[in-house]
C-alpha cells in the first residue's frame, strides 16, 4: 500500500524530531510466530518518523497474517481430495456426507443398500413403502423430469412417515435418496433419447430395425451422467452385508 510523502516542515513531524521512537517491540504470538520485524525492533533509539510508524505497523500486520494463515487449515484441504469427479460433488449436494472418509453417513442399522437405475415407478421403493423396512437403504436414479417429480415425493413421504413434529427422524430420513441423472460408462453432459414411453427412454439411440413400439423416439433432453464406479466407491461396507443393482436399459 503506497503511503503519502512525508512532510518534514509539518508540525506533527517537527514535534517528533529528536524524540525516542513511539514504536515498541511487536507482541509476539507464539515461539512459532514471532512478527517482529528487524527494522523495528532495533529501531531502539532511532529517528521517530511517521513514515516509520506506518511501516512498521503495516510489517507487523502482514507478519501477523502470515502466522494465522501458518495456523489455519486453507478451506477444503480436508475434503479436496473427496472432490475429484461430478458424482462426488453431487454426493456432497444430495447425500449425507462424512468429510473425513467421503463415503456416505447411513444409519447404523442399514445392512443392505439398493441402486435402482432408471428408476422411475421403483418397485424397489415400492417395497419399502409397503414395508417399512430399516434395515435397507435405496438410492435412485433418473434424468427424466416426468420421473423425478413422483420420485421426489415419494422420497419427501417416504423421508417423512412418523413424523408427527417439525424434527425429522435421523433413521427414516437417511434412508431413501433421488438423484437426477442418468447412470452411463462415462460423466458428462450428454442427450438423452426420451421414447414414446418413458419407461423406454435411453441413453443409446433408436435402432433403425427397431420396431417396439415403446421405443420408438419422442425427443431428446440435455441430462447429466454419472457412472456406477463412481457411485460405489461412496457406500461405506462396514456394517452393509449386501448391495444390489436394480434397474432397465434405460442407464
Amino acid at each position: 500500500i503506497p503511503l503519502p510523502p512525508l512532510n518534514m516542515n509539518s508540525p506533527e513531524t517537527k514535534s517528533l524530531q529528536g524524540r525516542e521512537s513511539p514504536v515498541r517491540d511487536p507482541p509476539t504470538l507464539n515461539r512459532h510466530h514471532n512478527i517482529n520485524t528487524p527494522l523495528c525492533n532495533n529501531n531502539k533509539k532511532g529517528v521517530g518518523r511517521v513514515g516509520l510508524l506506518s511501516f512498521c505497523v503495516l510489517a507487523s500486520l502482514f507478519y501477523f497474517q502470515q502466522a494465522i494463515l501458518k495456523q489455519v487449515p486453507r478451506l477444503g484441504s480436508k475434503i479436496e481430495t473427496h472432490i475429484n469427479s461430478m458424482m462426488h460433488t453431487i454426493a456432497h449436494m444430495n447425500f449425507p456426507m462424512d468429510l473425513a472418509t467421503g463415503k456416505i453417513k447411513l444409519p447404523q442399522t442399514i445392512k443392505h443398500v439398493v441402486i435402482d437405475v432408471g428408476a422411475r415407478e421403483s418397485d424397489y421403493l415400492k417395497k419399502l413403502e409397503l414395508t417399512n423396512d430399516e434395515e435397507t437403504a435405496i438410492f435412485l436414479f433418473d434424468p427424466q423430469p416426468s420421473s423425478g417429480v413422483q420420485l421426489a415425493e415419494r422420497v419427501a413421504k417416504f423421508s417423512l412417515r412418523g413424523i408427527e413434529d417439525e424434527w425429522l427422524d435421523p433413521l427414516k430420513s437417511n434412508q431413501a435418496f433421488y438423484t437426477k441423472a442418468a447412470l452411463g460408462e462415462n460423466e458428462g453432459i450428454t442427450e438423452f433419447n426420451v421414447a414414446w414411453a418413458p419407461a423406454c427412454s435411453s441413453l443409446l439411440a433408436e435402432s433403425d430395425e427397431n420396431d417396439f413400439w415403446c421405443a420408438k423416439s419422442d425427443g431428446k433432453i440435455t441430462v447429466t451422467v454419472l457412472t456406477l464406479a463412481g457411485f460405489l466407491p461412496l457406500i461405506d461396507k462396514k456394517g452393509v452385508t449386501t448391495a444390489q443393482h436394480g434397474g432397465n436399459h434405460n442407464s
